[in-house]
């Protein structure tokens, strides 16, 4: 019983000692506080500047198809 115990806390303390994988790539809109401010983003497509989707990270540029 005690050594399963032991097993199942360095079990933890190895997984809890584990780096956070990150996601690679991912690259948000930039920040607006106007259409103005996203042209060069959405290039030639018709540029607004909207909350973003997880509506934390303030207004960002959304483009439309």
């Amino acid at each position: 019983m005690k050594a399963t115990l032991a097993l199942l806390f360095s079990l933890a303390a190895v997984v809890m000692a584990a780096p956070n994988a990150s996601p690679q790539g991912i690259q948000l809109p930039p920040r607006c506080g106007g259409a103005n401010e996203c042209r060069n983003w959405c290039s030639g497509r018709i540029p607004y500047c909207e909350p973003y989707l997880d509506y934390s990270s303030g207004n960002r540029c959304v483009c439309s198809n």
